[in-house]
């Protein structure tokens, strides 16, 4: 799973690659709180790189 951040200004574009389940789910969660505490206040999910996504995965997004 990778992560990348591209920065557009007020707008957070978070690019997602690869299989999200429950044992990467809390890292993928901290960071994407981590952008929101640090003020971002848009963030576009880029999930098209996603091969899996769990209900865990589903549970980050829902939280953010």
């Amino acid at each position: 799973m990778s992560l990348n951040i591209e920065d557009k200004g007020k707008v957070k574009i978070v690019h997602l690659v690869g299989k999200l389940d429950v044992n990467l789910s809390v890292s993928i969660e901290s960071e994407l709180e981590g952008l929101v505490e640090s003020g971002s206040v848009y963030l576009i999910l880029e999930l098209s790189g996603i091969e899996y996504l769990s209900s865990s995965g589903i549970r980050v997004f829902i939280s953010i």
